[in-house]
């Protein structure tokens, strides 16, 4: 019975098929002669890294730093490279991840671009807005500091991430094209005497 049915099937599909072959168009079919030239499609890209600024290389830690004593300070810096084809704004920002809050509260930090002083304040409270520049990069150099010596900051750890996040158009934009890139960082205070 099976094999009956398959081939009342093939009877039937066959003589369809050669029908369709020798069918000219239509009404029903979609058929249009009209041709359009000197189209082009371009795929763009949107992105950067951040790389040391001795040797160009790509980093993923910015501080790492054990005994950071009051009126202590430590310098880095990052060279903010465009490695995609698009200009684009970006934003600077902190993300505190893990540690003791008084002490992440106490840290201040520095934030130079191209040799002039952006920002001065709290870790914590930063933000920056940039343009990336006509060269393609950008050079950072960041400056933490501990002015705070209670002693309940002893030994105590703050890690966070600094992130480099870009976009096109409105700042902050997530939609169309972006990109994110993190540093991570970890600072412990030291052990000093009141």
């Amino acid at each position: 019975m099976k094999i009956e049915a398959i081939s009342l099937v093939k009877i039937i599909f066959i003589p369809f098929l050669v029908l369709l072959v020798f069918t000219g168009a239509t009404d029903a079919d979609l058929f249009d002669q009209e041709r359009i030239n000197n189209n082009s499609w371009q795929a763009v890209t949107l992105d950067f890294s951040q790389r040391n600024t001795a040797n160009n290389n790509m980093i993923s830690l910015l501080f790492n730093t054990s005994g950071l004593l009051p009126d202590g300070f430590q310098v880095k810096a990052v060279r903010v490279k465009k490695d995609g084809q698009l200009d684009f704004n970006y934003r600077i920002s902190i993300e505190k991840t893990a540690g003791y809050d008084p002490f992440c509260n106490s840290l201040k930090i520095v934030a130079m671009k191209d040799w002039q002083k952006e920002y001065q304040g709290n870790l914590v409270s930063f933000f920056l807005d940039d343009q990336m520049s006509d060269e393609g990069k950008r050079d950072w150099i960041f400056f933490i500091g501990l002015e705070n010596n209670d002693a309940d900051l002893k030994n105590k750890v703050c890690d966070f991430n600094l992130i480099f996040s870009s976009w096109r158009g409105e700042p902050g934009n997530s939609q169309g094209l972006h990109d994110q890139e993190v540093l991570a960082n970890h600072i412990v205070a030291g052990v000093w005497q009141n």
